[in-house]
Formats: C-alpha cells, structure tokens, sequence
C-alpha cells in the first residue's frame, strides 16, 4: 500500500473499508458495524505509544477518521485498528503508511497547500481473524517475541530507507573555513539533519562531543579556535535517525595574514590595517587601492602558506600589468613580494587580478 505524505499543518480525513482474512486464507468484506470496542491509533515510527484518533462508522460499515494536525509532527507513522469480532480479537497495523513531510513537494495527497481541512483519503485494511471452525490460534510466546524483534527491525528498516528516499543527509557549516595563524578567532558551526528531524543530532570535534539535541533537524555551537599556520580542525555533523548514522563533515585551517594596498613600500603596506586581507588559502583575486602619495606602487604580500599568484598573471584594465617579486622578511615572517613596475600619485585608485 503506498504511503500517504501529507504536508505538517493540515488535517484530514480517513476513509477505511475493511477486509476480512480468514485462517485458511478465505478473504470477505469486513463491516465495521460487527465490531465492538473498535479503536484506531496512530503510532509514531519506533515510538511504540498508541495515540488515539476520533473516528465514526458509516451506515455502510466503513470507518471515518479524522487527523488533528496539532497532533501529529513531522515523522513517519503506522496507523492500527483494535476490535473484538464476537469473542475474537482482531487487529490490522499498517506499517509506515503515513508520513507528515515539511513542504508540498514531498506530500503526494492533493491538495497540498498548507492548512488547508478535511483531506478524503481512501484506504482499505485487512483484518485477520480464525475461522469459525477452528476457535482462534495459539502462538508459541516465544515464537511471537522473535516475530515482533523481527518485525521491528524491518520496521527500522523500512524508516531508514524511506528517510533516504526522501533526501535524508547530515549538512555542516562554519562561519568561516579559514582563520589567521595563532591567532584566538570566534567559528560559529552549524549542523543540520536534512529533510528529516533527527533523533539526535551531534557536533563533534575528533571523539570530543561539541553539543547534542534531540528531536532537531539544525543544532549550532560556537567554538573559540587557535591554531598553528597550516594547521587545521574539522567538525563532524552526525543525525542519528532509526539505529542509522548520517556524518557530514568540513574543517577550519589556518594561515599567516595577506597584506594589499599601495605605498612606499612593502613593510609601509603591512603597517597600514586596512590592507590586511581576510583570511585566505590562496592569494589569487581582484583587488582595488587607492595611491596615499606620489611615487607609490602596489604592493601584494604572500606569506609562505598561502599560495602565490604568478608574477606573470597581473591584469589590470584587460591589459596585463608588469609586476616584479622579490622575498622579504617584516616582523619575522617571510613574504612572497610583488610590487608594480608602474608608480602612481596621489589619489589615483587602481584595481587588478592576480592570477
């Protein structure tokens, strides 16, 4: 039976016929009217606690149920029918035939606009009694423990496969992937469990645990981090959902600072804080500075962990820009130094690419 995804926030309504099953397989139409003490439960996936639903019966024996949506979050549900059928009791369990999904493009029951009442979804149950001959069965306790382990590890099963159907993933991010060397910087990390809420969801750092929830699909931690030029950390998002792991991982990596700007001189560009770029891996890009005096040229300086453009591969206006490099030494930490053939006064504004 395919399973109904309704969008969160909508209630509906359930249309059930039944179906009787005899032991030795002879199938009938079922009357919900011969049934007594007749209750219909929803039961989140795993969760093994009935809830209750409102429920009526047709003159023509069908049932009707009605779905509160304050009632149901996200997740997958089994939907079960508990009676008596004279002295018998009977009881049919749909596995996983109901999901509640975040948005109209998982739903599969229309319409599908959010808060929208009264869904008509009809659906047709098996109900397994005994023949009237053989006055019921006897099940071995132990063979009906291993039946119910077994099916619920089907069960989880079902859920892990239908939570990958749906696009189920770990997602991370930082604030930044790239923070000046030995120097304490703030990295926010944010973790999600995707298309699915997870039972827990976990921000790791090697086997150290960062921070942990339950029952969230976005979980968020700020890490204050220092490290060693070339140096880096990685954070790890993990979503356990149904018994399975879901990891996505990403890192932070350090570097010296690079230095832009036009001057006098490449240690009067590094003394000026506003030609320090933000923290980079590479030194390729575009950049723009404006001449502070006559006879300035621009100045790119590259520590030696972060990667160098060409001295061949400055363009400005479209037109390749004559550079030279040279290695220099300012405040103990050795460049990479390229600095423009061409000099500039006052006041005149430039912007390049160095590839």
């Amino acid at each position: 039976m395919e399973q109904i995804r309704i969008v969160e926030g909508n209630d509906f309504r359930l249309l059930v016929t039944l179906t009787q099953v005899q032991a030795d397989g002879t199938r009938a139409p079922l009357s919900a009217l011969a049934l007594t003490g007749l209750r219909v439960n929803v039961i989140r996936s795993m969760s093994h606690r009935p809830l209750p639903m409102a429920h009526e019966v047709t003159d023509d024996g069908a049932l009707l149920v009605d779905f509160k949506a304050d009632k149901l979050p996200l997740g997958n549900y089994d939907i079960e029918i508990v009676a008596k059928y004279g002295d018998i009791d009977v009881r049919s369990c749909e596995a996983l035939i109901l999901a509640i999904v975040y948005d109209n493009d998982m739903a599969n029951i229309s319409p599908t606009v959010e808060g929208s009442k009264a869904y008509d979804v009809d659906m047709t149950f098996t109900i397994i009694t005994a023949n009237a001959e053989g006055g019921g069965t006897v099940i071995d306790p132990e063979l009906a423990n291993k039946v119910e382990e077994h099916e619920a590890e089907i069960t989880t099963l079902q859920n892990q496969v239908l939570a990958l159907s749906l696009g189920a993933s770990a997602g991370i991010t930082l604030s930044t992937s790239t923070i000046y060397a030995s120097t304490a910087t703030n990295v926010k990390v944010t973790a999600t469990a995707v298309n699915i809420i997870a039972d827990k969801l976990s921000i790791k750092s090697g086997s150290s645990v960062l921070a942990s929830a339950d029952n969230v699909a976005r979980l968020e931690h700020a890490d204050t981090v220092t490290l060693a030029s070339k140096a880096s950390k990685q954070y790890d998002a993990v979503v356990a959902y149904k018994g399975m792991e879901l990891i996505k991982s990403t890192s932070v990596s350090a570097r010296y600072p690079v230095y832009a700007g036009m001057g006098a001189s490449a240690s009067a560009v590094a003394g000026v804080a506003s030609n320090k770029m933000s923290p980079r891996t590479s030194a390729r890009g575009t950049y723009s500075a404006t001449a502070p005096a006559d006879g300035s040229r621009f100045y790119l300086l590259v520590p030696q962990d972060v990667t160098a453009p060409s001295v061949g591969g400055f363009v400005s206006g479209g037109a390749p820009a004559a550079f030279s490099q040279s290695t220099e030494t300012i405040n103990g930490l050795t460049y990479t130094v390229f600095a423009s053939e061409g000099v500039y006064n006052k006041g005149v504004s430039i912007t390049l690419t160095a590839n």
